[in-house]
């Protein structure tokens, strides 16, 4: 099982915690180096349990690499988004614009988590503005949002080399999934990828559940909560190299699917758990061999059996952000996304 690196935020939505202590084998998110003061309670409480991992931006195994992707990667984002990302070349910025955001926050993404370095690469290319006689960075929205993006599939990525368990990014925030994954412009290079919401079989805690309630679950079913997630990954893991379609491929994960749910679904009602759903999106690259099978039929739900359903599509997504990672992961609502094989757009 791989960790999950939340972001953009150092303390995840509640749904999120409850996803990554049943489907994770640990959380993580971007901090500074004193990072309690920042965690909420519950996130406290995990990190007490060792199933949370905080992440400094600015430490020797985690700052260069950073530094060095952005000096790469940076300005072909800033040309594929336009003109508009980045701030004026030419004036002062006033800290009163309306359409800037000031780094004043705590989550991750405020200066005091990136490394000096990756900051003065911003202000080099114009992507951030400093206030004359103050401390304080000025950002366009758009940027920092790409920024954020790009970030985070970063760490993931170093995270897996220097802990040497697999991490993955994932966020419940829209925005930021959307910058980072979805081409605007017809010459950027595009991947094709399955889109396949989980969110039908892997069942959460309902809101207000406590996370002691949760974590106990967690270590006294183990296996119930391993077995549903091997076979979630055993579906992505054929999906992608699957040869005689996807509906064999669900077919053949059928039983298993729903034997696996149910037995997680009664062991929580035994530890007087109420169980809901939420819609998690997972954006899985497509092989070669995958994608002569590409066809609107795709777009619909798959039934799994019991009156549950995968929801199985075809998208497409920037190949920068997909390609090399394999995987990419966003949690919402389910109509606030799309499920039919058409490129994404943004939720009302």
């Amino acid at each position: 099982m791989a960790g999950m690196l939340y972001y953009p935020d150092v303390n995840p939505p509640e749904e999120i915690l409850f996803q990554a202590l049943l489907y994770w084998d640990s959380l993580a998110t971007i901090t500074t180096p004193d990072h309690r003061s920042l965690l909420s309670p519950a996130l406290r409480e995990i990190e007490d349990a060792g199933y949370y991992t905080p992440i400094d931006l600015n430490s020797t195994d985690y700052g260069r690499p950073l530094w060095q992707a952005l000096v790469d990667d940076l300005l072909p984002l800033v040309e594929r988004s336009g003109p508009e990302t980045v701030l004026p070349a030419t004036g002062h910025p006033s800290a009163d614009s309306p359409e800037l955001l000031m780094d004043t926050d705590i989550t991750w993404n405020s200066w005091d988590r990136y490394p000096r370095e990756v900051v003065e690469e911003l202000l080099d290319h114009g992507v951030v503005k400093s206030v004359e006689g103050t401390r304080t960075l000025l950002i366009r929205p758009l940027m920092r949002r790409l920024l954020i993006s790009l970030a985070a599939e970063i760490m993931a990525s170093e995270m897996t080399r220097v802990l040497e368990r697999r991490f993955f990014a994932h966020t419940s925030d829209y925005d930021a999934f959307h910058v980072g994954h979805v081409s605007d412009r017809e010459r950027d290079p595009i991947q094709l990828v399955w889109q396949i919401d989980l969110g039908a079989v892997l069942p959460i805690p309902a809101p207000g559940t406590p996370i002691s309630t949760v974590l106990a679950f967690r270590d006294r079913y183990e296996q119930e909560r391993r077995r549903l997630v091997r076979a979630v990954q055993r579906l992505q893991h054929d999906l992608r190299s699957q040869e005689h379609g996807p509906r064999d491929v669900i077919e053949y994960s059928r039983d298993e699917l729903v034997g696996a749910m149910a037995e997680l679904e009664r062991a929580g009602l035994a530890s007087k758990i109420d169980w809901i759903r939420r819609s998690a999106y997972v954006f899985m690259a497509m092989t070669a061999s995958t994608v002569a099978l590409e066809t609107s039929a795709l777009a619909v739900p798959l039934l799994v059996g019991s009156g549950l359903a995968i929801n199985l599509a075809t998208n497409k997504l920037s190949r920068s952000s997909i390609a090399e990672n394999e995987f990419s992961y966003l949690h919402l609502a389910r109509h606030h996304f799309p499920t039919r094989n058409r490129p994404l757009k943004r939720p009302s």
